[in-house]
């Protein structure tokens, strides 16, 4: 009697516990949302003080028509999460969902875009490499941007199950943005330059559809965007996938075809020049919070600068046959070059240094301009913060060491490893 006693007694008691802790995740999430929420609240007090300018007052009332359909969209977020058994005390029920949406949010996430893109210029094609890397930016930048521009909050409901981007705004979903535009630049691009089965046809359209709709939905699943993001995102996604599909991308080949040194500085100076012109959206911000989002769009800025010059001083200086390549548009297709075991187990080994490689140098660049910042910029009051405090406080801090250490990445993965590795170009 005694035992059961016990065990009915520890069985209480570890219910206690998961109550706890569940009450304990469900007020922090709350507590987040609040704060978004009450920062938004003073904004639009100050905005509606402020509308001064004709800019100001179209912004406000595109803004307030989405926030009113947001606001709309709520219960349909939780009833999406209700469909796939997310509780809203207990949390996900259903751990296949559970686990198969996370695989969809890290579809959009940066280990993803580290990993992906890079090993395109290793060991894929580097025509495509080249594309995606250009839309990706593209889409994410402007993505960004739009995101600080209207200041549209996430569904502010109990079940958020991803907090990466907590201090970010929601409209429009990068997400939704960035699996359709890389999505149908890879298997679009294969699908014209390659020859292939109607199998292998078969397959490419499943993973194009699957990619898009496992990463959307993920979105809904974890609770951190409404319908409207997610369709905002995807028709933005569609019109910057087509202008730079028709436009910039060919004005980019010219430009990286271009025997003179001022092009890529020249690309430093625009790349810069737009992380200034970002800050501008953060001029209807009256209160002042650090967000990351800024960062992000630093991040993505400095690995397209990292890649564009990467690919310029290989194709000048190293490898002038893929820039006559370029040229005449008669590119060898490298996927068809793998086809015995020597060959796969090169690119897995070569994967797995480079990624490492990429890696230590980002962290090594960061280290450093920290070190410099300590010793020769900050005031003695400010050199004994921590670097995460410096780099979630102080947008001078962070953005350029952002910048330059994602710089290095970009450069390292499409000049420094492709040259050791001899594997493309």
């Amino acid at each position: 009697m005694a035992t059961e006693s016990d065990n009915n007694n520890n069985t209480s008691s570890n219910d206690n516990n998961n109550n706890h802790n569940n009450n304990d995740n469900n007020n922090n999430q709350t507590r987040i949302s609040s704060r978004l929420s009450s920062e938004i609240q003073q904004d639009e007090k100050f905005n509606k003080k402020d509308e001064t300018t004709l800019e100001h007052a179209i912004r406000n009332k595109i803004r307030n028509y989405f926030l009113k359909q947001i606001q709309k969209e709520t219960s349909q977020v939780i009833a999406f999460q209700r469909f796939f058994q997310v509780d809203p005390i207990k949390g996900p029920q259903n751990k296949f969902y559970h686990y198969l949406f996370l695989f969809g949010a890290t579809l959009g996430n940066e280990g993803m875009f580290a990993s992906f893109l890079p090993f395109l210029f290793w060991h894929g094609d580097p025509n495509l490499a080249r594309y995606s890397c250009l839309i990706w930016c593209i889409v994410y930048s402007i993505g960004q941007y739009l995101k600080e521009y209207f200041q549209l909050p996430r569904p502010n409901i109990v079940t958020t199950l991803e907090n990466i981007y907590e201090t970010e705004y929601g409209l429009p979903s990068t997400h939704a943005m960035g699996s359709f535009a890389l999505s149908t630049t890879c298997c679009g691009f294969l699908l014209y330059f390659y020859e292939m089965t109607n199998f292998v046809k078969f397959i490419l359209f499943f993973i194009l559809i699957f990619w898009i709709v496992i990463c959307c939905a993920s979105r809904l699943y974890l609770g951190v965007h409404s319908p409207l993001d997610i369709y905002f995102g995807f028709i933005l996604s569609i019109f910057l996938t087509i202008i730079t599909h028709l436009w910039i991308s060919p004005f980019m080949d010219i430009i990286l075809l271009m025997d003179n040194l001022m092009v890529p500085i020249g690309m430093n100076l625009f790349l810069i020049g737009f992380l200034f012109f970002y800050k501008t959206s953060m001029k209807f911000h009256k209160v002042n919070t650090w967000r990351s989002s800024y960062g992000d769009t630093a991040r993505i800025i400095g690995s397209y600068n990292g890649i564009f010059c990467g690919m310029w001083t290989l194709l000048h200086f190293f490898n002038p046959k893929y820039r006559n390549e370029m040229i005449t548009g008669n590119f060898y297709k490298k996927f068809y070059l793998y086809n015995d075991f020597n060959s796969y187990l090169f690119i897995v080994i070569t994967t797995i240094i480079g990624i490492i490689e990429i890696l230590l140098a980002k962290e090594i660049t960061k280290k450093f301009l920290l070190y410099l910042y300590k010793n020769y910029y900050l005031l003695e009051n400010q050199k004994e913060k921590t670097d995460k405090e410096l780099m979630t406080t102080r947008y001078d801090v962070e953005i350029p060491i952002l910048f330059c250490s994602y710089s290095m990445i970009g450069f390292n993965a499409t000049c420094v490893l492709p040259y050791l590795f001899g594997s493309i170009y």
